[in-house]
């Protein structure tokens, strides 16, 4: 099913954490480009730096104090974590079926599917359609009890939308000049998922410190510049005391508001775990290595073709001086 079949007539974005607003702001841009003349609003409960790469306003309200807006035929949202979004997205849900506009929301993710409908009495909150990624989302939603006659399966407009119409900011020269680096160096872009966020590295068997001093090991016979693009929940502290025991290499935490895709036109190659920044980096032709220490760990993407997987340091190694090599030569 398109998304512009669905979506006819003025509507209301709404969204609270990242990837669903990337999603819901990239199926924004499409539609201003598409059907310039298409009345849209944009309404969220958190303040990204991102919103000013976008063509359209977003209001940030607090819980329960936005304006239901008039004529709007309808609402397309992201699903986020409750615990995170304080359940936003569910009170945008409630307010269109109490103004009799139809709903659509957008699960980005594999994981924690039902989750992200649970209200805060432990009862079930949908909206009237529920849009998932592929069919094994599709088959875990079901599996999970949510009601099949609400699922329909979509493209991620995000990934549309940068490999469409993204155009670069700044060039590689100009990253590397921002950072105070060399772009004769190898340029790694570390982007992994908080991991440590809810005690989940203790499920992985790993954690996001850990693999950035493998990272940095593995790169030891050759010039390198380390780009650690933390995610927007990354808890503070994690990555500080590997940064202090590695202060001769080139390691760089980028805090600034770059734009992640910037980030990754300008690396070699992007390094990750499961997150939609690999797979990000992927739609933009981007080298990307997803790297497991721990093999069992549970793997969210691995139906999809995403870069390469490595399971051991060994491999990761060597997949990096492959990678190396190939860039100089």
């Amino acid at each position: 099913m398109s998304y512009r079949d669905l979506l006819q007539g003025s509507g209301l974005f709404a969204f609270s954490d990242p990837a669903g607003a990337k999603a819901c702001l990239g199926l924004a841009g499409i539609l201003s480009k598409e059907n310039p003349g298409q009345k849209i609003h944009a309404i969220s409960n958190r303040q990204f730096d991102f919103y000013s790469d976008w063509d359209i306003e977003v209001c940030v309200s607090g819980m329960g104090n936005f304006l239901f807006p008039n004529e709007v035929d309808w609402v397309f949202t992201g699903t986020s974590h409750p615990e995170y979004s304080e359940r936003f997205e569910q009170e945008v849900w409630k307010a269109a079926n109490e103004h009799r506009v139809i709903s659509y929301s957008f699960v980005d993710q594999w994981t924690n599917i039902s989750l992200r409908f649970l209200g805060s009495d432990g009862q079930t909150c949908f909206p009237d359609k529920i849009l998932v990624l592929d069919r094994k989302a599709y088959e875990i939603a079901v599996a999970e009890g949510l009601p099949e006659e609400k699922l329909e399966i979509i493209k991620n407009p995000y990934l549309e939308y940068i490999q469409k119409y993204h155009l670069t900011k700044f060039s590689r020269s100009e990253i590397c000049a921002m950072f105070g680096v060399s772009q004769e160096a190898f340029q790694i872009l570390y982007g992994p998922d908080p991991l440590t966020l809810r005690a989940y590295d203790s499920v992985m068997g790993f954690n996001e410190a850990q693999v950035l001093e493998d990272i940095l090991l593995a790169t030891t016979s050759f010039e390198v510049c380390i780009l650690v693009k933390p995610h927007p929940l990354q808890p503070k502290g994690v990555f500080e005391k590997v940064i202090s025991k590695y202060s001769d290499r080139t390691l760089i935490l980028v805090e600034e508001p770059v734009d992640n895709l910037d980030l990754m036109v300008a690396s070699d190659v992007v390094i990750g775990f499961y997150s939609n920044f690999l797979i990000e980096a992927h739609a933009l032709g981007r080298e990307v290595i997803r790297y497991f220490p721990d093999a069992s760990a549970p793997d969210p993407i691995a139906h999809l073709t995403i870069g390469q997987k490595v399971t051991n340091f060994i491999s990761l190694q060597e997949k990096l001086h492959n990678i190396y090599g190939s860039c100089i030569s």
